[in-house]
């Protein structure tokens, strides 16, 4: 995706709904329990305190967030991989916050059917039928933009917002 056509989609933002990938929705739920994790924890240790507050101002600008259990999923593993006692503790607050997003079942049987299936995996196929004509993915896996792209589903890559921001 060309960077002016961000600004386009942004646009669109505020009345559409938000598909936050695992590794971000991962990110989110990190910062939002303790910013010191969020370059310190191995599972966000590529991303930076302000790459947190860009995508928290990034999906607060949609109408609103939904997830799906396999990306819940991932999230819940990743988050474990902590050390106690903020394992237990992050879990805690993700627990509360996921109360707060909704939930779109995709079953797996549906979701292998899919034809991209064997080329990303059972999460990415199931981002790419729950997102088909409903959502905007959010994501920083540049296959599986490229596949929502393919296929006409709109997708921000969030690298390419981090971009933008650390140029400006």
């Amino acid at each position: 995706m060309k960077l002016f056509e961000i600004g386009d989609l942004l646009v669109q933002c505020r009345k559409r709904t938000a598909l936050v990938d695992s590794n971000l929705l991962l990110l989110y739920f990190i910062g939002k329990y303790d910013l010191n994790y969020v370059g310190k924890f191995k599972r966000t240790k590529s991303f930076s305190l302000k790459d947190f507050a860009v995508l928290q101002q990034l999906i607060r600008s949609f109408k609103h967030t939904v997830t799906t259990l396999n990306i819940l999923t991932e999230v819940i593993n990743f988050a474990g991989q902590l050390g106690e006692p903020a394992r237990e503790q992050c879990l805690a607050k993700i627990a509360e916050e996921i109360k707060l997003v909704p939930e779109e079942y995709v079953p797996s049987t549906l979701a292998s059917q899919h034809p991209y299936f064997a080329k990303c995996g059972l999460t990415d196929a199931v981002i790419m039928h729950a997102a088909s004509n409903k959502h905007m993915v959010v994501t920083t896996d540049f296959t599986l933009a490229s596949l929502l792209e393919a296929q006409t589903i709109d997708v921000i890559n969030f690298n390419h917002i981090r971009t933008l921001y650390y140029v400006s």
